[in-house]
């Protein structure tokens, strides 16, 4: 499987629906390293060894070619700036005091320089840190931004609120904590093949949380948590509302199905949480004209459409190039195949553009679901072949996303994120 690189962990995380609720641990031991960090890192990637370090990054990337020899094992932490372009900063602790790790470090700092990259050692500093670190970078640029940091004793544990991302992710040795507000320089243009705008992306993201934080558990499994205030304006405060509920959707699923965004939910209740959130975001008034101005070119208003039909479920999925809007009411709907959609443009309008499809002019109904999209992709869904046996990781679930290489939900609290055929790289 492709390992995901760093800078992709925030698109995943920005695509899905987080919360924090995590018991905070009050007392952890703050990585001293973490002083080698600019305070303006957009991705800062905690491990207990160098190697695994190395090996989060793509296998092209120029840190791949260094030698780290008995540095292999030192603690590590991997970091990423933003000066013009995305850059990586690499920092290794060195004990200087055994020789053929000194020898080590030297071979490395050589080793650094002949591939064109920045290397510097940072000494202890009285008062300040007690280790020595080797740090690798791509520019001058960058180190400079690095030795600015260190005379000044300044480091990303002096960005607000950065202590309390690291409180959500310390209860694992191998973490990784993303800066929201870093989305715009993260998420690539053709993220997902282009399957969400990097518009919408960077705008969920930058209202989603102040930090995001991914904690490994076990092989190819991950905690993921949210950091942000009580204000209550975050779309992770809006989904924190929602209780866990059956999903029905496995059994409609089509065989090679890319994609799936699925949020079993009581109407009434997801209503009133989002639009709080809106409210929050000075955002409601653009929604209400949205829901009026589709009111008078439909002839019904869509929150009465949301009322009558109850929606019980709602769910994205895309399969072989065909994208469609899934949705469950409350009381089954009489079979029938394609017809002209006369509420086109309510789903996206009542749920939000992660559900906007580019043709939903048509609608047909199968199995108690309603599925919307353009006409040859609803009859395509209503042909499809699907799994003879296909379900969730559990019966109740809050929202779950689900793709050939991972698959994120919640039934709880908890954010829980599973690679697929994963050698435990993230």
């Amino acid at each position: 499987m492709r390992k995901m690189r760093p800078t992709a962990l925030l698109m995943v995380l920005t695509i899905i629906l987080a919360s924090c609720g995590q018991e905070v641990r009050e007392r952890f031991s703050v990585p001293e390293q973490l002083k080698m960090v600019p305070s303006d890192a957009l991705v800062i990637i905690n491990t207990t060894k160098c190697s695994d370090c190395l090996a989060l990054l793509d296998s092209s990337h120029i840190f791949r070619r260094l030698n780290t020899g008995l540095l292999a094992n030192a603690k590590s932490t991997l970091s990423f700036c933003y000066t013009n372009t995305l850059s990586p900063i690499l920092a290794i602790e060195a004990d200087k005091a055994l020789q053929d790790t000194s020898d080590c470090v030297i071979r490395l700092l050589e080793q650094a320089r002949e591939l064109g990259l920045k290397a510097r050692t940072f000494e202890p500093v009285e008062g300040y840190t007690k280790k020595t670190n080797i740090v690798i970078t791509t520019t001058e640029t960058v180190m400079s931004v690095i030795s600015r940091h260190q005379d000044g004793h300044l480091s990303i544990l002096d960005a607000p609120d950065f202590h309390d991302a690291l409180t959500l992710a310390s209860s694992s040795r191998n973490w990784t904590i993303i800066r929201n507000s870093g989305a715009a320089k993260l998420i690539p243009k053709d993220f997902l093949g282009g399957m969400f705008p990097q518009r919408d992306l960077v705008a969920l993201s930058r209202t989603f949380a102040d930090w995001t934080c991914i904690s490994f558990e076990s092989d190819g499994k991950f905690r993921i948590n949210a950091c942000r205030d009580e204000s209550g304006a975050y779309f992770i405060d809006h989904l924190d509302a929602m209780e866990p509920l059956v999903s029905r959707l496995p059994a409609i699923i089509p065989d090679s199905t890319d994609f799936v965004l699925d949020i079993p939910m009581n109407s009434g209740a997801y209503r009133e949480s989002y639009e709080k959130y809106l409210d929050a975001q000075l955002k409601l008034e653009k929604y209400n004209g949205a829901i009026s101005s589709l009111r008078k070119t439909a002839g019904k208003d869509p929150l009465k459409w949301e009322e009558e039909l109850d929606t019980q479920e709602l769910a994205l999925v895309k399969w072989l190039g065909h994208s469609v809007v899934a949705l469950r009411p409350a009381k089954d709907a009489a079979a029938s195949g394609p017809q002209p959609n006369p509420f086109a443009g309510f789903i996206p309008a009542l749920y939000g553009s992660a559900f906007k499809l580019d043709d939903d002019s048509c609608v047909a109904h199968m199995q108690g679901w309603h599925i919307i999209g353009s006409e040859a992709d609803v009859t395509a869904f209503m042909g499809a072949t699907r799994p003879e046996d296909f379900s969730w990781p559990v019966r109740k679930l809050k929202y779950i996303i689900d793709t050939p290489e991972l698959r994120i939900f919640s039934v709880s609290e908890d954010i829980e994120l599973e690679q697929k055929n994963s050698d435990g790289d993230i």
